[in-house]
């Protein structure tokens, strides 16, 4: 029986190792591989940016984890991710490579990984990006990534991978040496505004996705029209009004680090003024039990 056990053993290694080298194979014939890691705005940094390499007529897939697991695929299908197990960072090795088989020349995944180990292992054993992107450094994932920026930040690095050109946000300077891969990408107007979403968060998204069209040689008009399209949609979902009741809710689920929450309650109540009477309700997950004590403590 022991035999038997250590044989099974020996091929699971061997199929693992197969898996392995079959896919660092076939993750070589594609020369563009962005990884969107952060705190907020990735899911929304991936849609951009493959619409963007879509439109510039690259045979791109993509991949978000927001909500709900989504593939991209290159004829422009979007195709939900039904899970038969655990969400688990290898999910992505089947999926990269079903999608090397179609001959892509550019990848986006976005970051499913919270643990500095997963961290590591999804962006130096499975992506093995080209490019990097950390979208921004906020309160969140505190008890996976650390009770502080500085700790948030240096599990977002352990993603880092050597060959990776990477971009990155200025405050990022402050807990990281940079190398000559490395990018500093600054807030940039875009110059269109979008009533129910603060400037402050378009313009640093803007700043994002400018730097790495600049870095890809892709077209800022294609990129300006891309990045349009896909906030005005967020921007006409995240508002609902009824004039019959004179009543407003704003959806900020999507919103549920602290900073970020404090940037669009603060917008809100701008936007607001005396013409309703403001309540906020709180809907506290588990694994972010903390951000919600937070954000009362900010509005007492």
């Amino acid at each position: 029986m022991l035999e038997v056990y250590f044989f099974l053993m020996i091929l699971f290694i061997v199929y693992l190792l197969f898996e392995y080298f079959t896919l660092t194979k076939s993750l070589e014939k594609i020369p563009i591989r962005i990884l969107v890691n952060g705190i907020r705005g990735k899911t929304t940094t991936v849609k951009i940016l493959y619409n963007i390499l879509k439109q510039s007529d690259y045979n791109v897939f993509a991949k978000t984890t927001g909500d709900q697991a989504v593939e991209f695929l290159s004829d422009g299908t979007i195709k939900t991710i039904r899970r038969k197990s655990p969400t688990s960072i290898i999910e992505n090795v089947g999926i990269l490579r079903k999608w090397s088989k179609k001959h892509p020349n550019a990848i986006v995944v976005e970051s499913m990984a919270l643990h500095p180990e997963n961290q590591r292992m999804l962006a130096k054993k499975i992506i093995k990006p080209t490019h990097m992107i950390i979208t921004n450094i906020l309160h969140d994932h505190f008890e996976t990534m650390g009770n502080d920026i500085q700790s948030i930040s240096r599990t977002l690095q352990e993603s880092f991978y050597s060959k990776a050109q990477k971009i990155i946000p200025e405050n990022f300077s402050y807990f990281y040496k940079p190398d000559q891969n490395t990018l500093y990408y600054k807030s940039k107007s875009f110059g269109i505004d979008f009533p129910n979403i603060p400037s402050e968060v378009i313009n640093k998204n803007w700043g994002l996705i400018n730097a790495i069209c600049v870095e890809l040689s892709l077209d800022l008009e294609i990129a300006y029209k891309k990045f349009h399209e896909e906030w005005q949609k967020s921007n006409n979902n995240i508002r609902i009004k009824n004039k019959k009741l004179n009543f407003e809710f704003w959806n900020l689920f999507s919103v549920n680090d602290y900073d970020s929450s404090k940037i669009f309650i603060e917008h809100i109540v701008k936007k607001a003024s005396n013409k309703y009477k403001l309540e906020i309700i709180f809907n506290t997950r588990f694994d972010r039990r903390f951000c919600g004590c937070n954000i009362r403590l900010l509005l007492q």
